[in-house]
């Protein structure tokens, strides 16, 4: 006789792979745990589908349902009913067509395709859509309501990410959202969606003079002390330091410039290449660093020439070496005070821009040198004497650095690949 029993599983992974559990009802018939192994788990702390086992003749086969344990047992019931009842003939439910994975697929898909766009973009992307499809556990755009987006933001803000942090991720999930053609505008007030947006607009952090000396001090490698005085007298970009060639320094003129990485897939930001002058301590530290190795063709590559995206993490172990760590922030206080928020690469950018507003240089020409592009900064024609004048501005940021750059560059350190951060 055959078998007409359906039974509804979670296929999760257990200690020994991928097992298709059985599901734990409880008195009114709803999901109240997965049998794994032996124990009762959660159906929250296991991922994976849900997924109807049936036979056909003496042929097992599963069906999956989905992650949303209420739907799982709609169809479990159906499918049970058609069983028990074979001659009752059951209407087949509408096609709901393509799920929130396939269409998170799709995205990610036609996203990579787009000229340009970065690594960092695409992994943020990612990041998001999984958090999702975790936190939300919906299969198909149309049952997404109001309370799943308003789930993911609070799991957000409960982790301990930042109001900025959690406004970015929701900009980025309503992207994806529309991509489903499902409208936040409808599901989401107007005074709500801004709530989620908002968050407290810090002023701009700046390193002091000696918080600079330090780090420079506590550098151990010629090469970081290069690095670190280049950020702070350039207001270069991570990307643009990491992708700076030889060719972009012309120290006959003493300037150096952004340009355009075709084959490195590097381009400007706001596509835009601009010049910035050198001031002369720096300039001739670089001419020395070229010295130590004519071959390269990055400024600030790896052993192997290779873009250095390791930075960051350098700048933070080195802060920590010089005992600059404050210990008070969230980083330092779940990190042990081995990570301290207050030291990141775009810090000296936003140092450069100060000092140089302090030292009395025009807005619109700062913007310029920045690389920031407005309609206020594209009215600035940028000429070659304004440039040189500027220099003088320049030279009085090179001073404050000059005593811990007293030692000449005897050698030349490239980074080690498990180092440099």
């Amino acid at each position: 006789m055959a078998n007409r029993k359906a039974v509804l599983t979670k296929y999760v992974k257990t200690s020994h792979g991928w097992r298709h559990c059985p599901v734990v009802f409880s008195k009114a018939n709803n999901v109240k745990a997965i049998l794994v192994n032996g124990l009762q788990i959660s159906p929250d702390k296991t991922a994976g589908p849900y997924q109807i086992r049936t036979y056909h003749g003496d042929q097992m086969r599963y069906r999956s349902v989905g992650t949303d344990p209420v739907e799982a047992v709609n169809q479990w019931r159906l499918i049970q009913i058609t069983l028990d009842n074979p001659d009752l003939e059951i209407p087949a439910a509408p096609e709901r067509g393509k799920t929130i994975a396939d269409f998170a697929k799709e995205f990610l898909y036609a996203r990579s395709l787009e000229p340009h766009r970065s690594r960092d973009t695409m992994d943020n992307y990612r990041v998001v859509l999984e958090e999702f499809q975790a936190n939300c556990r919906k299969q198909f755009p149309e049952q997404i309501v109001q309370t799943d987006i308003l789930a993911y933001h609070k799991a957000l803000r409960v982790r301990g990410l930042s109001d900025r942090t959690a406004s970015n991720r929701f900009g980025t999930l309503s992207t994806f959202l529309r991509y489903m053609n499902v409208d936040v505008k409808a599901l989401i007030p107007k005074q709500t969606r801004r709530k989620l947006t908002q968050y407290v607009k810090k002023e701009v952090e700046i390193y002091t003079d000696e918080e600079v000396e330090d780090l420079m001090a506590a550098s151990r490698r010629a090469y970081h002390k290069v690095l670190w005085q280049f950020l702070y007298q350039t207001g270069f970009r991570m990307q643009e330091a990491m992708y700076l060639t030889w060719s972009d320094i012309n120290f006959k003129e003493q300037t150096v410039s952004v340009t355009s990485k075709v084959d490195l897939d590097f381009h400007p930001k706001d596509w835009e290449e601009r010049t910035v002058p050198l001031v002369v301590d720096l300039s001739r530290k670089l001419a020395v660093w070229r010295q130590q190795d004519a071959s390269t063709r990055l400024v600030f590559g790896t052993d192997t020439d290779k873009p250095n995206d390791k930075m960051l993490y350098a700048l933070k172990r080195i802060a920590r070496r010089a005992g600059l760590n404050c210990r008070q922030c969230e980083s330092c206080q779940k990190t042990g005070a081995k990570e301290c928020e207050r030291f990141y690469l775009h810090k000296f950018r936003a140092t450069y821009a100060t000092r140089l507003l302090q030292s009395g240089v025009d807005l619109r020409t700062v913007q310029r040198l920045l690389g920031h592009s407005d309609l206020q900064s594209k009215c600035v024609t940028y000429s070659r004497p304004r440039a040189q004048r500027y220099k003088v501005q320049l030279i009085r940021l090179s001073l404050r650095c000059e005593a811990a750059l007293s030692q000449p560059l005897s050698q030349h350190f490239w980074i080690e690949a498990h180092e440099c951060a």
